[in-house]
Parts: C-alpha cells; sequence; structure tokens
C-alpha cells in the first residue's frame, strides 16, 4: 500500500507544500491525487520513464523505467490500479524484466492483449527490432520474442490494429514493408501485409521519409520527399485485422516540401495537415468519409501555433488534451484547435492521459510525480480569435457572431453597447438610426458619436474590449414642418429667420443659403436672415436653397402674399393694407417654444 498519497478537494495542505484546487476554478485544473515519490519510497517510481500504457479494460496504468544507478538496458516494469469512481490510483507493483539477456533499448508497450503486455523494443548492438510478449500472470516472463524485418536495422513503427493484432512497418530500399502479427496464449505469429503499397522507384535512397499513425483510424500517413527530384508525396494507408492494407490517398506536396506535421482527430474523423505552405498554421482540411480522405475545400483557422500537434478526445466533445498537457478546444466553425486560458496548476506536465471526457493523469519522465486530475468545467470561455474594430453604418443592419471569436459566447456579458444595438448570447445586432448616432452636448448643442468601447467580461474578469466605429450617412437639411402660404399688409416691414424653418439631421454648420425671386427692397445676412422692408403689394414666390457644405441640398418655395389687410383674400392692388398678425404669430412661437424645435430637430 502507497503511504505517500495525497487527496485533494478544493484545500491546502501546508504540510506538504502542496496546493490543490476546487473543481469550481475555471482557470486551473482540480487536482485530484498526487503521487509524490521524490523524497521517499523514490524505488517506487523509476528515474527515467521510458514508456507508458494505460490498459481500460482493466483500468491500469503500466509503466517501463530505468534508474540512474543501472545500466540503460536493464528495464522495470511499474503497475498502479485506477479507479475509476474516485478517479485515484494505488501503487501494485514493480518487477525487473527479463528479456533472455538481450540489450535492449528504445522501450515502447503497445499494447495489452488479454494478459500479456505486448512490447516493442531494439537490440543496443546492432539496432534490430523485436516485439516481446510478457506475461503478466505468471511472474512476468517473457513468453515469446520475435525479430521484425531481419536484417533491416533501423527505426520501425509499430501500433496494435485490432484486440489481438499488431501493425509494424519500415521503409528500406524504395519500398515500404509492412508485418502483420497476430499474439495468442504461448506464441507471436507475424506475416507480410497484403495488398496496395504505393510504387517509389521514382525516389532515390537517400529520400527523406516519415510514418504518422493515425490514431483511431488504423491508418497510417508515410510522407516521403526527394531533394534530388523535388517530388514529395503523402500517402495514407489503412490496415485490418486480417493482416490486408489499402491505399486510401495519394497527396502531392509543393516540391521539395517536407510536412511540417498532422493533426488527426479520430473521433471527428478530421485531419490536419501541415504542408509546409505555411509556417506553424495547417494549411489542409481532410474529412474522412466512404473509406476516403477529401479536402473539405476550407481553409483552417487560424488556432494553435504548433506542428504535428496530439490531441485526445475522448468521446465526441470538443475538449481535451494538447501536448505538454494543455487543455485545448476545437473550434467547428473556424477549424481550429485553441488553447485554453486554464492554469497547468500540475507539478509534472510532460505527459498526461486523457482516461475519461474531463479526468486524466499526469505522468512525469523525471521527476517521479503521478497526478490524477480533473479538466475543470467543460467546455471553458476560450478566445478563438482577436476582436479588433468594427465599422457600423448608419440605416444599415449589421452583426457580430461572437461563435467566431469565443467558445460559449452566451455566459459573456457584453458591456458599452450604445443603443440600439444587443447581445443575444450570440450575436450583436443592430440598425442604428440617425438619432441614434448623435446626443447633446455640453454647449447645448449636439454631436456625433464617432465610436463606442464595449467591453467582454467573464463573470467579473474582463477577457477584451474593442471598439465599435460608427458611419454617418449625410443627409440633406429638413424643413422643421411644412410651410402655408404667407400674408403681409403692405408698406409695413418684416423679419423672416430660416433656422426657425430649416434644421439640419446631422448638425452640420454652418449652413449656406441663398434667394431667389426676393421681394424689392429685401435684404439677407449669411446666417439666413430675410428682411423685407415697406412691401410692396403683390405676389412672391421666393426661392430658397440650404446646403449643409456636405453634399446635402434643400430647395423650397417661401410663398408670400402682400396686400392690403395682411390677409387671405385682401387686395393685392390698389391701396397697400398689412395684416401680419398670423406670420408674426406663428414666427413667436416658433422662437418661443426652443423644446419643440429641438424634439423636431432630434426626429
Amino acid at each position: 500500500m502507497n503511504k505517500f498519497v495525497v487527496f485533494c478537494r478544493g484545500f491546502i495542505l501546508a504540510s506538504m507544500g502542496l496546493m490543490c484546487f476546487s473543481s469550481a476554478a475555471e482557470d486551473a485544473f482540480n487536482i485530484l491525487q498526487t503521487l509524490d515519490y521524490r523524497e521517499e519510497q523514490q524505488e517506487l517510481y523509476p528515474d527515467s520513464v521510458r514508456t507508458y500504457h494505460f490498459d481500460k479494460s482493466t483500468n491500469t496504468l503500466y509503466l517501463i523505467g530505468n534508474n540512474l544507478d543501472s545500466d540503460i538496458t536493464v528495464q522495470t516494469l511499474y503497475i498502479w490500479q485506477y479507479e475509476p469512481t474516485s478517479h485515484l490510483l494505488e501503487f501494485n507493483q514493480k518487477v525487473v524484466l527479463d528479456f533472455a539477456d538481450n540489450e535492449y533499448i528504445n522501450f515502447k508497450i503497445v499494447a495489452k492483449i488479454d494478459d500479456k503486455l505486448i512490447i516493442s523494443n531494439q537490440d543496443n548492438l546492432d539496432s534490430s527490432n523485436y516485439l516481446s510478449s510478457i506475461d503478466l500472470n505468471d511472474g512476468f516472463k517473457l513468453v515469446k520474442e520475435v525479430e521484425l524485418f531481419p536484417g533491416m536495422g533501423g527505426y520501425i513503427n509499430v501500433t496494435q490494429s485490432s484486440e489481438n493484432t499488431i501493425f509494424s512497418l519500415i521503409y528500406s530500399q524504395n519500398a515500404i514493408i509492412a508485418t502483420h502479427c497476430t499474439v495468442n496464449v504461448t506464441d507471436i505469429t507475424c506475416q507480410d501485409v497484403q495488398g496496395e503499397l504505393p510504387d517509389l522507384s521514382n525516389f532515390t535512397t537517400s529520400a527523406f521519409y516519415r510514418t504518422y499513425f493515425l490514431v483511431g483510424f488504423n491508418q497510417f500517413l508515410f510522407e516521403i520527399s526527394d531533394s534530388n527530384t523535388g517530388i514529395a508525396k503523402a500517402y495514407i494507408f489503412r490496415f485490418d485485422e486480417f493482416g490486408n492494407i489499402f491505399l486510401l490517398n495519394d497527396i502531392s506536396l509543393p516540391s521539395n516540401v517536407r510536412l511540417k506535421g498532422i493533426t488527426a482527430l479520430s473521433t471527428k474523423s478530421e485531419l490536419f495537415i501541415y504542408s509546409g505552405n505555411t509556417n506553424l498554421y495547417p494549411d489542409k482540411h481532410y474529412i474522412y468519409e466512404n473509406d476516403q480522405w477529401s479536402d473539405s475545400g476550407f481553409t483552417p483557422g487560424r488556432g494553435v501555433e504548433d506542428i504535428n500537434l496530439p490531441v485526445q478526445f475522448v468521446a465526441d466533445i470538443d475538449y481535451g488534451l494538447g501536448p505538454t498537457c494543455r487543455a485545448i478546444i476545437y473550434s467547428k466553425e473556424k477549424l481550429s484547435l485553441h488553447y485554453t486560458n486554464q492554469t497547468r496548476n500540475l507539478l509534472a506536465m510532460s505527459e498526461c492521459i486523457l482516461i475519461e471526457e474531463e479526468y486524466g493523469l499526469s505522468i512525469a519522465q523525471s521527476a517521479k510525480i503521478i497526478q490524477s486530475f480533473q479538466l475543470a468545467n467543460t467546455l471553458p470561455i476560450t478566445q478563438l480569435d482577436s476582436l479588433n474594430s468594427f465599422e457600423w453604418t448608419q440605416d444599415q443592419y449589421n452583426e457580430i457572431n461572437l461563435k467566431n471569436y469565443y467558445t460559449n459566447p452566451s455566459q459573456l456579458t457584453i458591456k458599452g453597447l450604445p443603443a440600439p444595438l444587443t447581445f443575444d448570447g450570440e450575436k450583436i445586432t443592430g440598425k442604428p438610426g440617425k438619432k441614434d448616432l448623435f446626443v447633446p452636448s455640453s454647449g447645448g448643442n449636439y454631436e456625433m458619436i464617432d465610436r463606442s468601447r464595449v467591453e467582454v467580461f467573464s463573470g467579473t474578469k474582463l477577457l477584451t474590449s474593442f471598439f465599435i466605429h460608427f458611419k454617418n450617412i449625410n443627409d440633406a437639411p429638413e424643413l422643421i414642418s411644412p410651410l402655408s402660404k404667407e400674408y403681409l399688409k403692405a408698406g409695413g416691414s418684416y423679419e423672416i429667420a430660416m433656422q426657425d424653418l430649416v434644421w439640419d439631421p446631422d448638425y452640420d454648420s454652418p449652413l449656406i443659403y441663398t434667394f431667389a425671386n426676393l421681394p424689392p427692397n429685401s435684404i439677407v445676412d449669411d446666417y439666413g436672415g430675410l428682411q423685407i422692408i415697406s412691401a410692396k403689394t403683390g405676389k412672391y414666390s421666393i426661392g430658397v436653397t440650404v446646403n449643409d457644405g456636405q453634399g446635402g441640398i434643400l430647395k423650397f418655395p417661401l410663398e408670400v402674399e402682400v396686400n392690403s389687410n395682411g390677409s387671405e383674400g385682401g387686395s393685392s392692388g390698389g391701396s397697400i393694407g398689412v395684416n401680419v398678425l398670423v406670420f408674426l404669430f406663428v414666427l413667436l412661437l416658433l422662437r418661443s417654444n426652443t423644446a419643440l424645435l429641438l424634439q423636431r430637430r432630434k426626429r
């Protein structure tokens, strides 16, 4: 029974110097358990972890490593049992592995098949490759050992292809050679793989090559590029449990280009390829349908700046783990992967295993620590892209879809939105009119809102801010109200101010007034003032033009009749009669009721 186990439930253990976080914290992992062998019981963890494997069928963690005071060919197997309800580990046992005195290096646990642990390894002397079967129930004895690709020492790829079969391949002499091995109780039998393999005779023997296994697909991508010929290719194969191989895709790459990496999302049947055309970001997106990878035609978004990105998603959710134990989000809208802002409050962040949805294990390669943890709140708010600035034009509908910028936008709080813009939990929408763009100024006039600063919050935490710039569409000056014919008494003198009759929706100043067909003895000024002195009998249609200087022009007639009594029906010939009471009353009303004018001007 392991004595040095720390259980954490959101409190601080001061005596051990370890801090554990509550699952309610969005910005940190929830540490459930820490197994720390750095000071005591050091023998329960190797100095250097070479390989590990978690068997989900038995919830068992297997770890192989060696110690600094021993030969690198001496490997020890360590075993822990994982309890899936409490998500805690308990040390089981350790045993020095016996490989019949063979000096093996480059260990990799490939699979656990029945009660056998299948390990690939490489001979320290001649780099030959082997597949070994260790019996977990019979003293961890070596049951069987077979050499893979005899006489072809070098780097190989090995993976479990089905419940009891192992698939491996090697590139040698302009050819891909593949082997299919079956594991049973006492034996491992291997045979050459049958099926489609590409003709690589156009490549020289010095061509660069590399293999990526597409985890979860029983597939691998083989990349090869030749600097001598300029030819670069990527082939995708599928293999089955019967030892057959199928060529799915033959992808031509730009001349002399080596792939920067791939990201395979097995639970989503999607593949991103970093072909080298753009640094750091994938530039091709493929979808797996009908036993074929097809280019989706969509350009991946700019998310995580990484290459050959290993991603672990458990079940069909968009939340998981990326490299170095960083929580990661997949955005379907942007076709991109993004690290969350969660703090990796782990004592070691070299290797992590995601076991189920939000629970995982952190395995230190050299720090003698194992931790179990919870990713914390599923699908936290994560920034997908930068909100910069947006332009909103008067009388035009526009929207900002925050799903393109954040995960879970419904959990955001938006502050600083000017009316009539609104946020519905996904989009900022609105159609600002003229009256929304102008506000009263301190001098009693009106001024335009050039821009508004909008803030985005997650709870009380300010995530970012951005500006919305408003574009005003210039409108021509308008009449405050419809005009009727005015009657003046002959011989009188009158003053009419155009600013009492006209307003500009954009509050442009100054307005420029011009007149035509003025009555005799008329005087005008630069501010739209019109004086008629000693009015002469007659009917006048005064042409008024108002220019706001921004391209907006208003033209209207001012109808005036000068007659004997200044009223409708009066004589406009012979003696001069004047009655201007109605006209003066209108002017008096307009000038005295400034509130009415302001109200009209704000339309």
